[in-house]
């Protein structure tokens, strides 16, 4: 039941982006930006399937916005059941056109837009690294591929390891690093164990 009313407002979203946006006459860009911050405050208020169309909606009008990639990256990680790959890969977009154009993060919401260009970095690879270490976990927990799960998790660490670099008073990031890092090692260590057995 739930799984039918996200799917049928995702479709109702998508219709109104495609549909009626273009005929209610305002610039691609001004829409664009409207949906992004409309998105931005329902992600604050926890409405993040709401929150979901409208960065989707903002992409659609303007692929260029990098910090709706970063949101909607949140998004898919706070979804029911979350999508880490998805977010992983919003992630990434987001840092990749940061790094091409950090004049976009002017328009970042209220919750980035004080930060320096390097702390907001260190935010989306903090998001891309819990991605990446969720989606290890996932594997490791399971028992699906351990060795493929050990590299995700050290592909995870180097998230974490390039956004300490970028923002070295971030706790959280540092925390994060230390618990995977102990994580990684005990893996590799019961790896170890398994192959010598």
């Amino acid at each position: 039941m739930y799984q039918h009313r996200r799917s049928r407002i995702i479709i109702a979203g998508f219709l109104l982006t495609t549909c009626v946006g273009p005929l209610v006459g305002c610039s691609v860009e001004k829409r664009a930006f409207e949906a992004y911050r409309n998105g931005v405050k329902h992600f604050s208020d926890g409405r993040v399937d709401e929150a979901l169309i409208l960065f989707n909606k903002a992409l659609i009008d303007d692929p260029s916005l990098a910090m709706a990639h970063y949101y909607l990256g949140r998004c898919y990680l706070e979804t029911d059941p979350p999508w880490p790959l998805v977010a992983e890969e919003e992630f990434k977009l987001a840092l990749e056109m940061l790094n091409e154009t950090p004049d976009k993060l002017a328009k970042a919401g209220p919750e980035l837009e004080a930060l320096p260009l390097d702390q907001v970095k260190a935010k989306i690879l903090l998001g891309t690294g819990k991605a990446s270490a969720y989606r290890a976990l996932l594997r490791i927990n399971l028992q699906l591929d351990l060795p493929a799960g050990a590299e995700q998790l050290s592909s995870a660490l180097g998230y974490l390891k390039q956004g300490a670099k970028l923002d070295p008073e971030n706790r959280e990031i540092a925390e994060l690093a230390d618990y995977y890092n102990v994580r990684l090692h005990q893996l590799r260590s019961y790896l170890r164990g398994v192959r010598a057995a």
